[in-house]
């Protein structure tokens, strides 16, 4: 019966507990890299004998491995419960509450942990840039591709209801616990799967004499609402698998209906770092100014 009383409870402390476990692992490494004296601090607390957990990293995981506890503990429960007991029925009901809830938390903190992934390129984008960050979109391939204009290497992104094309920038990012001084990228462009446009073109292909092998490249189209873009490749095989993965998403978008844009959340629940007042004024700013996004 508690466990019934406190499921919808469980759901709403374990997913805050779990978002924020990532980043409590993070800090705690970043504490022990760069705070003087910390170190020594959490050695001398684990050699005192009174402590009842001394270490640190192991506690702060305990409550993850709670809930798959409560399960074990519950199907233990049931299996060894008379069916015509008059408790039967209220310990499967249990078992089944507390699945429930071990399913809803682990899909929020794989949605939360997908959102940090994409916050993490949000903040390797000029505050100029829209805001990426939304629960309902999935950061699904990251490539490095050539351009056929100058051979110009282009950073493209695939998610799973649009595409993000830029080029790094020589601009360096101030140096930070999270991005630790990577370049910036400088968005080019961004479209919507349903808005795409895939086209194979061949006409240019070179062929050499000797080794009967396609010197050119083979040149994949793709055409956003803005421009046309040309990517090379040296091989069909690759050239195939890129407008795959793209087609395979456009299918998707379009069959669940959710061509609709994705509307970014204003205000991020999720942090990533421990420097959170830096990180969340980068993200506001990036939503302020979603209305400037410059695509040259």
């Amino acid at each position: 019966n508690l466990f019934l009383e406190y499921a919808e409870k469980f759901k709403v402390e374990y997913v805050n507990y779990a978002n924020g476990y990532d980043n409590s692992i993070k800090t705690l490494i970043y504490c022990k890299q760069n705070c003087h004296g910390f170190t020594e601090f959490i050695n001398d607390v684990a050699s005192n004998e009174n402590v009842l957990f001394p270490n640190l990293q192991t506690y702060l995981i305990m409550p993850i491995q709670r809930l798959p506890r409560y399960i074990l503990l519950l199907q233990d429960l049931v299996k060894n419960t008379k069916k015509e007991d008059d408790e039967y029925d209220t310990c499967v009901r249990a078992l089944n509450k507390i699945k429930e809830v071990a399913n809803f938390v682990n899909n929020e903190k794989r949605i939360a942990e997908n959102m940090n992934i994409i916050l993490e390129l949000q903040l390797l984008l000029p505050p100029s840039s829209k805001m990426l960050v939304s629960r309902e979109r999935t950061l699904l391939k990251e490539r490095t591709l050539v351009a056929k204009e100058k051979k110009k290497l282009i950073k493209y992104f695939l998610f799973n209801d649009m595409i993000l094309i830029c080029t790094e920038s020589k601009v360096k990012k101030i140096k930070s616990a999270l991005t630790q001084s990577k370049s910036l990228y400088k968005e080019k462009d961004r479209c919507l799967l349903d808005k795409v446009g895939i086209e194979h073109v061949d006409k240019n292909i070179i062929i050499d004499n000797n080794s009967h092998e396609n010197k050119g490249g083979y040149i994949c189209q793709i055409r956003t609402e803005k421009r046309k873009w040309n990517f090379i490749f040296e091989n069909k095989e690759d050239r195939l698998g890129f407008t795959s993965e793209i087609s395979n998403e456009k299918k998707k978008m379009l069959q669940s209906g959710s061509s609709k844009k994705i509307e970014p959340k204003k205000v991020l629940k999720y942090e990533i770092s421990s420097s959170q007042s830096n990180n969340n004024n980068h993200s506001s700013s990036s939503s302020s100014s979603s209305n400037n996004n410059n695509a040259n």
